[in-house]
């Protein structure tokens, strides 16, 4: 028995020229909108879309496609530019898997090191069916072997840091348009945006999961 999936995965330092090149491009169109005489809550607004359009037409400087096989006893990762990757189950000791703002990441640990796939939430591809397949291997794997088996992680928003870092972010989200509204300009205004969008988006993980 074996499943097949096709994937496209980020790779961190080309992630971070990304966001980079976005900011770059959002602080140009912001400087530009000035001198054309815009509005201070214009340009601000016009810094966060050009952010957000560059980043996400830049994707494909920070994809790299990988395939993957799924058998009974292990997994194999292809990539174009190494030799395959066979990791055995019995070899793993964890995996876990996380989301945030800018990524699904998929990490496991085993004998050999350690894998971390991130994964920027397109739909062009089997990450999904992927991580469904392999949490069904997985299980297959531990009902089989006495002991512990392999080990799900919970996520970084389930620990008491992250509990903490929300509670601050909703402290410090309560008190930034105070901050703005003295600070007048079209880059305070934009990163205000930016930082709301992200915050939010955090504590909302660590809020869900709590609940679960």
């Amino acid at each position: 028995m074996k499943e097949s999936f096709h994937i496209k995965t980020s790779i961190k330092k080309y992630y971070i020229l990304r966001m980079l090149l976005s900011l770059l491009f959002g602080m140009l169109f912001m400087g530009f909108s000035f001198f054309l005489g815009a509005e201070v809550i214009v340009s601000g607004i016009i810094n966060f879309l050009t952010f957000m359009l560059v980043y996400k037409y830049s994707r494909l400087i920070s994809i790299k496609n990988l395939h993957i096989e799924i058998i009974e006893e292990g997994m194999k990762i292809f990539n174009k530019r190494k030799n395959a990757k066979t990791i055995k189950w019995s070899e793993v000791y964890s995996y876990r898997i996380q989301s945030d703002a800018y990524f699904q990441s998929f990490f496991l640990k085993y004998k050999g090191g350690r894998i971390a796939l991130h994964h920027d939430f397109n739909n062009d591809d089997d990450y999904d069916a992927f991580l469904i397949a392999i949490e069904k291997y997985i299980k297959l794997y531990n009902a089989k072997v006495i002991g512990s088996g392999i080990i799900k992680e919970r996520g970084i928003y389930a620990r008491v840091e992250a509990r903490i870092i929300a509670v601050i972010l909703v402290l410090i989200l309560i008190s930034l348009p105070f901050f703005a509204w003295n600070n007048n300009s079209g880059l305070a205004i934009g990163s205000l945006i930016f930082l709301y969008s992200s915050s939010l988006f955090f504590i909302y993980r660590v809020y869900m999961e709590r609940k679960d």
